[in-house]
């Protein structure tokens, strides 16, 4: 499915969950709202997401934990992003 791109980070955080099926602040360092985004798509448009933790050492040798989200249903995560391209 060819969808348009995206006009806010919101948008690009569903997009990239439908393409890739699974995100994670490794993927957007330098998106300051990621987990916040993460939360709306959620609470806000009711996306059904898993969230396995995962550990990781990060520049300064110390281990840190995040979250690797997941969708459940891929055709809800495009309907949403269709919703929220309006």
């Amino acid at each position: 499915m060819n969808l348009p791109p995206p006009k806010t980070t919101k948008q690009e955080v569903l997009l990239t969950l439908i393409q890739r099926g699974e995100v994670s602040l490794m993927d957007f360092q330098k998106l300051h709202g990621f987990r916040t985004r993460c939360s709306e798509l959620v609470n806000d448009h009711g996306l059904e997401t898993e969230t396995k933790m995962l550990l990781a050492k990060n520049k300064y040798g110390r281990t840190i934990r995040y979250g690797l989200h997941s969708i459940t249903d891929r055709d809800k995560a495009i309907e949403i992003y269709l919703k929220l391209q309006k």
